[in-house]
């Protein structure tokens, strides 16, 4: 092979290889923001207007980060949320997930938002108070299931609250679970 037809073949193939990432790279993202849809959707469709900054997505991996979220409610509460990570989700089922592996991190509500707590707690919080939310929980249809393996809320002025839990002869009716505000 000559000089010219090696140079050639090398240049098709960078050719060739950087379409087929920029083609990769567009999936990925299209998927990405399909899959923030689905985490997000349901605050929608209770009326909320939500935003985001950016969305972080593993080619391999069924996780995603959503950075940068804002949430504004009908009744015009605000929260932010700096960062979402979805570890783990039943993207098959995402109406009703049988496993969720999910971490908000610096989630803030707006002080208005605090209007309902006693005089004390909003006192405590001192203005905007920053929440971090971490949830693992699976079910198992076959049998009947749900293990909470961790809930933990984390409060920056108060500390940190820890749950695990495990239920057996638990049966979610199809279409029962998260309808209506439930």
């Amino acid at each position: 092979m000559s000089i010219k037809g090696l140079l050639g073949a090398v240049i098709s193939l960078v050719l060739v290889t950087g379409a087929s990432y920029g083609a990769g790279t567009l999936y990925l993202e299209s998927a990405a923001r399909e899959r923030a849809e689905i985490i997000i959707g349901d605050l929608r469709k209770r009326g909320a207007t939500v935003t985001y900054t950016g969305i972080d997505s593993a080619l391999l991996s069924s996780g995603l980060s959503i950075r940068g979220v804002r949430i504004v409610t009908p009744t015009k509460q605000t929260y932010t949320i700096r960062k979402i990570d979805v570890r783990n989700f039943d993207w098959k089922n995402p109406e009703q997930p049988r496993h969720v592996d999910i971490r908000l991190q610096g989630l803030a509500v707006d002080p208005d938002g605090l209007a309902m707590m006693p005089k004390e707690l909003r006192e405590l919080f001192g203005g905007k108070t920053q929440f971090d939310f971490d949830i693992q929980h699976r079910y198992d249809p076959a049998t009947r299931t749900v293990e909470l393996k961790k809930l933990t809320l984390a409060a920056e002025k108060l500390g940190t609250l820890t749950l695990s839990l495990k239920i057996g002869n638990f049966a979610i009716p199809q279409g029962e679970l998260m309808q209506n505000g439930d």
